[in-house]
């Protein structure tokens, strides 16, 4: 699983009860019998990762599907001329890695711990058994992959597009992931550098603070402390050109 510490899992009560629960409300883990779950925590592997830390690369060998239980990741690829393409962002429950599991080749991506992380490593042989014997679950998982193609198809369409779509796209794409309603505004609480969000939207880091600050000054968006709050969802998809 990488270059990452791993090690065998010596979870407490506690601590099994916690990820057990995270796992079953998050993942397509909710979708197995009790029992599995269980075998799922006693034959999995708990890999840690700093801030920084890449997790795996585009390439690598693929031998196992990794769930998060702790912490923010970023998913990404180059792009021709060299730079940053990002995929996504990941949080606990989120699964990575399933491409590789699934068909046991290489790396589709580069994982890039943006904080202190922890995950639950499930080996393909492992794996494969499991959701052979459970088809709900694997359906979950094809649904991950189905969400995760369709993302990357509309990163893919989002070079069509001038600068203020692309903004207005990339951001409802945040909201539709990652976003909480709160008295009918969206929150998105990723705490993202202009840097990684930039790289999402397909703009520069100059133009993704002049967009964000186009979309405040309309009272479209607001951002506050790497918090961005849609404040009018439907001129937000106006000017993303949805129906």
């Amino acid at each position: 699983m990488g270059d990452l510490n791993t090690h065998a899992v010596t979870m407490t009560i506690r601590d099994v009860g916690e990820y057990k629960k995270l796992l079953c409300d998050g993942s397509f883990v909710g979708s197995l019998p009790d029992a599995a779950v269980d075998t799922l925590l006693i034959q999995g592997r708990i890999s840690h990762a700093e801030r920084g830390d890449t997790v795996f690369s585009k390439g690598d060998e693929g031998d196992s599907l990794l769930l998060v239980l702790r912490g923010r990741l970023k998913v990404s690829n180059l792009a021709a001329d060299g730079g940053e393409v990002v995929l996504g962002f990941l949080v606990e429950g989120d699964v990575i890695g399933e491409i590789a599991a699934l068909d046991g080749r290489g790396r589709t991506a580069t994982v890039t711990a943006l904080e202190k992380s922890s995950f639950l490593g499930i080996y393909r042989s492992q794996l494969l058994p499991l959701l052979l014997s459970h088809p709900t679950a694997l359906l979950e998982v094809v649904e991950v992959l189905c969400d995760r193609l369709r993302g990357a198809n509309a990163i893919a369409e989002d070079g069509l597009y001038d600068m203020r779509q692309r903004a207005a796209r990339g951001l409802l794409r945040l909201a539709e992931k990652h976003g909480r309603r709160i008295n009918g505004k969206v929150v998105i609480d990723l705490n993202l550098n202009q840097r990684d969000l930039g790289n999402f939207l397909r703009l520069s880091r100059e133009n993704t603070n002049r967009q964000l600050s186009s979309l405040r000054a309309k009272h479209v968006v607001d951002v506050e402390n790497a918090i961005i709050t849609i404040l009018d969802e439907p001129a937000l998809r106006q000017m993303a050109g949805d129906d």
